[in-house]
């Protein structure tokens, strides 16, 4: 166990620790982080847009089993 927590510590020490990279980005990569962060907004939009209709076919079933 504690050589498991150690080994934490080192990795986390080691990441946030570290100059600067000094590294390039090419266009191709920043247009495929563009495109990842695109896809996961619309899909936690349509995710949630699916939970609000089948609240709102719930709702709607309720109220016709009423009348």
């Amino acid at each position: 166990m504690k050589f498991k927590r150690l080994t934490y510590f080192v990795v986390i020490y080691y990441f946030l620790l570290q100059n600067s990279a000094y590294a390039y980005i090419e266009p191709g990569t920043l247009s495929m982080i563009i495109s990842f962060i695109v896809a996961i907004v619309a899909s936690i939009t349509f995710y949630i847009k699916d939970i609000f209709y089948k609240i709102k076919r719930l709702i709607l079933k309720i109220k016709k089993k009423n009348n």
